[in-house]
């Protein structure tokens, strides 16, 4: 009777080589996998993120604006209107930093604040007025103002519009609005300045 004998030889050299080839292909392939999903993940967080700051900063916008007595769009931070006994200034631009800022000045400094925001990459600006059928402007009806804000993105565009009737505003001061401004991160001299009741 004959008894079975057991195979007692190792791998190859040749076989480790490719079982340590495989293996090594393998991780390549799982930590690509990985990198890519963790950049993708990056960029989606950072979109969340700049998302909520365009509209926190439209909430801003529509709340200066509804309540604005004044509103202008200066080129020189020298020209700036200062606040009075009775109103506070609301300045709208962007720093050197690429950074929005929101700043609501008073007399005196009480009611001083400011609000600094790095994801936003433009707004824009557009006064919408009404006209009559041969095209001249109706004075006797306030324009309104649309707004794009669009936050940064790598991957999409992220814009929040809307608009709002400059009930408020003196006749003067809105309709004297340009027809189109854009204010992009990049645009340190251009300011958007509101004039709002004083804040008790």
């Amino acid at each position: 009777m004959k008894s079975a004998v057991k195979n007692k030889n190792g791998l190859t050299l040749v076989e480790l080589i490719a079982a340590s080839a495989i293996s090594v292909i393998i991780m390549a392939a799982a930590c690509t996998m990985l990198y890519v999903g963790s950049k993708s993940a990056r960029k989606g967080a950072a979109a969340f993120v700049n998302h909520g700051s365009a509209y926190t900063f439209e909430t801003q916008l529509r709340n200066s604006l509804f309540e604005a007595r004044d509103a202008a769009v200066y080129t020189s931070a020298d020209s700036l209107p200062e606040p009075g006994d009775n109103n506070d200034i609301v300045e709208v631009y962007f720093d050197s930093e690429k950074v929005l800022w929101v700043k609501r000045k008073s007399k005196g400094g009480a009611h001083d604040s400011a609000i600094a925001d790095d994801g936003i990459k433009e707004f824009k600006l557009e006064k919408k007025t009404v006209k009559d059928s041969s095209g001249s402007i109706i004075s006797s009806v306030k324009p309104a103002v649309s707004y794009t804000i669009t936050a940064k993105s790598d991957t999409d565009t992220l814009d929040f519009s809307g608009g709002i009737t400059l009930n408020n505003v003196k006749d003067s001061a809105a309709f004297s609005l340009p027809d189109s401004t854009v204010i992009e991160n990049t645009d340190t001299s251009t300011y958007f300045v509101m004039t709002v009741p004083k804040k008790e």
